[in-house]
């Protein structure tokens, strides 16, 4: 086997995966491919170890979703006006023995946190968490389903390896002492990791950092809040033995979030809510509003 690296434009992508068409490869899944196409649009993209692999006959064996990011990463610059774009560098190994595709990845490999930690990264398994968090619930804007375990399972510790030193990767790593500093306070130290997610939710939306900072003092406090108050509406749903603490371990921190996003919208428009509202089967799950304008109730 021979290693290098190798610059891949969108075109090269393209014909490599079509000379690859038939070879058994494992399911696409999207969310990987526009998480890896994000990073390469905005520039944050790293050649790492980790290379894409040819076989003898010079067909593609590993590396499709990078592939596929490339392809997608050009038609969004594309549409953006950028007219050449040099693509992306990857470490590629040619010569590679086709029948090891068996056996790659089917070890017992490293957890995302000790991943995170080798790389250098201080309380790796909370901060995997939180951008894992991020991920899924932004993947999933829009949807109208419940998130399960496959979701998850999108985002491997090197996707999130990757992701932390992007602007929202760094959103999910200041967001932390805030989130444990108010998870103490509530009692609710599991909660860190949903409530860093949910505050770098904001910051990825572009909201209004005073703002910001302004709610989430408000619910860390919890005081002087009037009745109808979604803030104070939220804080109690997290609390109360009835709310929060009753969900499933599987659906607790994605429902908080979505709750979260919903009290920050109410708030953001000075919209009543006496309680956050249940999560059901076929709500659409909500985007964090940047600015205040009329809020669609969608409980």
């Amino acid at each position: 086997m021979r290693l290098s690296a190798v610059t891949l434009t969108p075109g090269d992508a393209e014909r490599i995966l079509a000379e690859a068409a038939g070879q058994p490869q494992r399911p696409i899944m999207r969310n990987r491919v526009l998480m890896y196409s994000a990073a390469m649009q905005a520039g944050h993209w790293r050649e790492t170890h980790q290379p894409i692999a040819f076989d003898e006959n010079g067909v593609l064996i590993d590396g499709q979703h990078r592939l596929n990011a490339i392809i997608h990463a050009g038609a969004e610059l594309a549409k953006q006006g950028v007219k050449v774009w040099p693509g992306v560098t990857l470490s590629a190994v040619y010569d590679a023995d086709a029948s090891t595709m068996a056996v790659v990845d089917t070890g017992r490999g490293r957890t995302p946190g000790q991943i995170l930690g080798a790389a250098g990264y201080a309380n790796g398994a909370r901060v995997a968490a939180t951008a894992r968090h991020f991920l899924v619930y932004r993947s999933m804007i829009g949807e109208t389903r419940q998130v399960n375990g496959s979701d998850r399972n999108n985002y491997t510790g090197q996707d999130i390896l990757d992701f932390l030193p992007t602007p929202n990767g760094q959103a999910c790593l200041n967001a932390q002492s805030g989130a444990i500093r108010f998870a103490t306070k509530m009692g609710r130290n599991g909660a860190v990791t949903w409530l860093a997610a949910s505050a770098a939710l904001l910051e990825a939306t572009g909201a209004d950092a005073g703002l910001r900072s302004e709610f989430t003092e408000k619910l860390e406090a919890g005081t002087m809040l009037p009745a109808g108050s979604p803030i104070l509406a939220y804080r109690t749903w997290i609390t109360s033995d009835t709310g929060y603490a009753r969900l499933s371990s599987q659906v607790a921190a994605f429902t908080a979030m979505v709750n979260y996003v919903k009290a920050w919208n109410a708030w953001l428009n000075g919209a009543t809510r006496e309680h956050p509202g249940v999560v059901r089967p076929g709500s659409r799950i909500p985007a964090p509003l940047p600015h205040r304008e009329v809020l669609e109730d969608i409980a």
